[in-house]
């Protein structure tokens, strides 16, 4: 009697391994584009508070007091266009006034001159703070 002998795989266990490697490559890229998602959205979320954080630099080091008011205002930093909205508003304490700052990405289709899309905007970071009257005006 002949033995014959098993020499490699059959062809449904190949398609097995193979199956069963596939389920784990796609398991694995939808973790990878997660992770870059979340990356980007990070990388957004700093620029954005750095814009607001400039913003709010700036309205401490200006020698007028801002008017009460909104104002809206586009800004180019990290090769992205940015929507800056600063709210001022009166506060219960005297000679202070609460500030919003919101900080949205304008999409990169509407160009810098064109007017924003105010349901096209997307906010990213908000800061909220209490700024003080300038010395010089007391």
């Amino acid at each position: 009697m002949f033995i014959r002998r098993h020499q490699g795989f059959t062809l449904i266990e190949v398609l097995i391994a193979l199956a069963v490697v596939g389920i784990l490559s796609l398991g694995l890229s939808q973790a990878t584009q997660q992770i870059l998602n979340q990356q980007q959205r990070l990388e957004q979320k700093t620029w954005a508070h750095w814009v607001a954080m400039n913003q709010w630099a700036a309205l401490q080091s200006a020698a007028e007091w801002p008017a009460l008011g909104i104002r809206v205002e586009q800004i180019d930093m990290a090769e992205q266009l940015w929507q800056v909205k600063t709210q001022v508003e009166a506060s219960e304490q005297a000679h202070f006034r609460l500030i919003h700052i919101h900080v949205g990405i304008i999409p990169s289709e509407q160009s810098s001159t064109a007017a924003v899309d105010h349901e096209a905007f997307h906010e990213v970071a908000h800061l909220r703070g209490l700024l003080g009257e300038p010395l010089n005006t007391l």
